[in-house]
Formats: C-alpha cells, sequence, structure tokens
C-alpha cells in the first residue's frame, strides 16, 4: 500500500508541474491577436508605411522578425535612410539606339511632322538606401513612357506624353505606381517625370502575416 500511495502522491505532483509548465508557456507565448493589436497601434503613430491583412498577390516575397519589437527596430532603421536619401532630380539623356520612330528622310516638312517615340529612365535603389534597400526594395527599378514629338538633332522637341508607366524588379518588394504627371521643360527638350506609388513586402511577426505598405515616390528627367 505504500508503494501505491508514494506513486499516487508522485504522480500527483508531476501532473501539478505539468500544467503549471503549460501555463507558462502559454502565458510567454504572445498571441496572434495581441501581436495584431500592437502593429496596428504602431501602424497609427506611423505615417512612413501601412499594415495590410489582405491576401498579398502570389509570390510576394515575406521577411520575417521574431517579434513585434524586432520589427519596429527594422522600420527605424528605414526611415533613418530614408531621411538620409539623396532627392536631387537626376537627368537621363536619350540614347538614339533605344529611341523608335517613323524613319523620315530628312526635309523642312519631315523635321515639322509629328512623329512617336518612347523612352526609359533607369535607375538603382541600392546607391542611396545601402543595406537597406536589401530588405525592403528592389535594386532596379525604372518609367517607360510613350510620346510624340517634332523637329530632329537639336530641333527635337517634345510636342505630348501619351503613357507614363513606372516597374520594378519586384524583389523583394513589388512597386504599384498609383499616380504620374509630367511637366517639360528646356523649350520642350526635356520632360520632368514624377510618380507616385507603394511598395509592397510581405511580413510575418512572431507567427503573424501581413503585408507592408511603404508609400515612395521619385522624380526624374529626361531630355533629347
Amino acid at each position: 500500500m505504500k508503494k501505491v500511495g508514494i506513486f499516487v502522491v508522485a504522480l500527483s505532483i508531476a501532473l501539478v508541474l505539468s500544467s503549471f509548465n503549460v501555463k507558462a508557456l502559454a502565458a510567454g507565448k504572445t498571441s496572434p491577436e495581441t501581436i495584431k493589436q500592437e502593429l496596428n497601434k504602431f501602424d497609427k503613430q506611423k505615417d512612413t508605411f501601412e499594415i495590410v491583412y489582405d491576401k498579398l498577390p502570389q509570390g510576394t516575397p515575406t521577411v520575417k522578425f521574431d517579434s513585434v519589437e524586432d520589427f519596429k527596430k527594422a522600420v527605424s532603421e528605414y526611415e533613418k535612410a530614408i531621411k538620409k536619401r539623396n532627392n536631387q532630380v537626376e537627368e537621363f539623356f536619350e540614347n538614339p539606339s533605344e529611341t523608335t520612330s517613323n524613319k523620315n528622310t530628312f526635309t523642312l516638312a519631315a523635321a515639322a511632322k509629328t512623329k512617336t517615340g518612347t523612352g526609359r529612365i533607369m535607375w538603382f535603389n541600392s546607391e542611396n538606401l545601402k543595406w537597406v534597400f536589401a530588405v525592403y526594395m528592389p535594386h532596379d527599378m525604372w518609367i517607360d513612357f510613350k510620346y510624340t514629338y517634332t523637329g530632329s538633332g537639336k530641333s527635337k522637341k517634345f510636342k505630348k506624353i501619351t503613357k507614363i508607366k513606372s516597374d520594378s524588379s519586384n524583389f523583394p518588394s513589388s512597386w504599384h505606381q498609383t499616380l504620374s504627371n509630367h511637366s517639360f521643360y528646356d523649350k520642350n527638350r526635356g520632360v520632368k517625370i514624377h510618380i507616385k506609388g507603394y511598395f509592397l513586402l510581405g511580413v510575418n511577426i512572431a507567427g503573424q502575416s501581413a503585408g507592408f505598405k511603404i508609400p515612395d515616390s521619385y522624380t526624374k528627367k529626361y531630355h533629347f
């Protein structure tokens, strides 16, 4: 009987300790709902990004963070890098081999005739964001646009921009354009293009998945 009694006492102690350990582990692990509440609170405090819980496009890369604090630190580093980014407007010049237009024999009449062409402005985000771009930003970005023009050589001038579309190499985040506008300068020899949109990146924070939208804008110049 003594052996049975000792066994029962030992089993009771084991069950109590086991129950205590389960509760301790449960208490130490942050629930997905709590993480979501913390993220929403952090989101409201910032205007440099937006957290979304919509289904992300298939193939969207995901960056993992062990905790909300780790995520906050990463965002802080990103914001510091953005403030230091060189916002000087770059000017790009036409490469004749990349321009498509109807080929007319040069005459005064042909010079005055409206022709069509396409242009591409391409740049590298990594030059300004250093290591931060590797976590958030795609390496290559570009703006494609269509235009009509008159003249030839040094007399070549823009007449109208018909389409502006920007894109990126889409890794680790994808670029989504929401707005574009333009203005001409140097007597219509150059065009200044402004685009606005956001980068979309998947994040997993201590098991909670979400979308990380980072608004941004760029202004570039293109000159004949």
